[in-house]
């Protein structure tokens, strides 16, 4: 990738990794403190991010460095995905039906069957969930103590080798996410939520790289867009399957049954819109060139 041009400062990477994971753990605590109906979406997203971060900083400055904060993020994260699935489904069912008389009731039914009573009780008040955040915390400072050392003005230190580590493990990351996400090629409906997975990870890596890499801009903007469009046919596709599956399991004359053409209706125009995308972005992403430099000369953008 190209890097901007009539800059005169080079970008510090570590010291921005530094502080883009105290505003991870900063996020989580104020999700935390504050609680209401989008905490678990959010804590997820703060996790998810933190757990990115700590994979682009592994290994920096020892070979364990990061790991351990990398893999407790990461597990958080997915202990709270089944909860938030049937959190997002429930409310999308009752949402995409509550103006039909005709089928109303069966959308109702169908997610108190399928996903309880709304407001049942939080995952984040259960005990073991608060012991490995307050785990997370501590893991977060030991991080920050790595890193505190090889964040000194290097001309102080005289020591340049952690940074331009560093520097080269981001321009691997960074072509080994372009690359992966190339020979996957067009996501079809069955691989489109891989494919997003592994675009959010492109696209956690370059806005921590934002103001460096000339063709972040544009990325960023296709990796938001698809993030969402994806997003949403994910969650049309699991609530239509799961649906689908309890329509199955009834009477012939059951209600459910009138609900499952509809959500596939909407499967197929929300997966029109995200593989349009994906188009897109795949287009922009052949632009990319494929030797990206073993050390990044980032410069900071005015």
């Amino acid at each position: 990738m190209a890097t901007p041009r009539g800059a005169d400062q080079p970008v510090r990477l570590l010291p921005r990794l530094r502080h883009a994971l105290a505003l991870q753990r900063a996020r989580i605590e104020s999700v935390l403190e504050a609680g209401g109906e989008e905490a678990i979406h959010d804590l997820r997203v703060a996790l998810r991010r933190t757990s990115a971060l700590a994979r682009l900083g592994r290994g920096i400055p020892e070979k364990t460095s990061g790991e351990a904060l990398r893999s407790l993020s990461r597990d958080l994260r997915g202990a709270l995905s089944l909860h938030r699935s049937h959190e997002v489904s429930a409310a999308r069912l009752l949402k995409r039906f509550d103006g039909d008389p005709r089928r109303r009731a069966a959308a109702r039914a169908a997610a108190r069957r399928l996903f309880g009573t709304a407001g049942s009780g939080s995952p984040l008040a259960a005990a073991p969930l608060l012991k490995d955040l307050r785990k997370l915390g501590e893991l977060f400072g030991e991080r920050e103590k790595e890193l505190v050392p090889l964040c000194r003005p290097t001309s102080a230190s005289g020591d340049r080798r952690f940074e331009a580590r560093f520097r080269r493990r981001a321009s691997r990351r960074l072509g080994k996410l372009v690359a992966r996400l190339l020979e996957a090629g067009r996501p079809s409906r069955a691989s489109l939520h891989a494919f997003r997975i592994a675009a959010k990870e492109l696209r956690y890596t370059l806005e921590f790289l934002d103001g460096a890499v000339a063709e972040a801009a544009p990325l960023l903007s296709l990796l938001r867009s698809l993030q969402d469009e994806a997003g949403e046919a994910h969650d049309w596709m699991e609530l239509a399957a799961t649906v689908r599956a309890l329509a199955s399991r009834a009477r012939p004359d059951s209600p459910v049954r009138l609900l499952t053409g509809s959500l596939e209706s909407d499967v197929r125009t929300s997966l029109r819109k995200a593989l349009s995308t994906a188009d897109l972005l795949l287009a922009r992403l052949r632009e990319v060139p494929p030797d990206l430099p073993p050390d990044l000369t980032m410069k900071e953008t005015a």
